[in-house]
């Protein structure tokens, strides 16, 4: 698989708004609910990230990956990439983004069993545990 990465313009929110649509909730960490698309497009206006792409696989838009200015890390792939190969893509993704020298954070939901399986398999270290009072 060669990804490429693009960086987001506002051609762009309308995939990325498919893709948050369609992200499963053992994926999801920062979203309790939908926001309107309006709602999304002005989050993205305000650039929140420092490295924000859309990931092609042979033209085709597939996912999102995206670093805060605290450089925690973001990955994301449409719904349709299932099984091994959405197993390969998020490894892929992961073995691009380790290259770096930087020292990155990735939250990432206990749920979210494939990609917390892909960074302890890298060696990654569990560094925090955060607990949300609900009620």
């Amino acid at each position: 698989m060669k990804l490429i990465f693009r960086p987001v313009t506002k051609d762009d929110y309308s995939f990325l708004y498919y893709l948050l649509e369609g992200r499963p909730e053992e994926e999801s960490i920062s979203h309790k609910s939908m926001p309107s698309f309006i709602e999304h497009a002005k989050f993205l206006d305000s650039n929140p990230y420092k490295f924000h792409f859309v990931i092609y696989d042979n033209y085709n838009p597939i996912g999102v990956l995206y670093i805060s200015h605290k450089n925690e890390v973001g990955i994301h792939f449409i719904k349709d990439i299932e099984g091994k190969e959405r197993e390969e893509s998020f490894e892929a993704l992961v073995d691009f983004i380790l290259r770096t020298k930087e020292k990155l954070f990735f939250n990432v939901s206990p749920k979210h069993k494939l990609l917390n399986k892909i960074l302890k398999n890298k060696g990654l270290l569990t560094i925090q545990h955060t607990y949300e009072n609900i009620h």
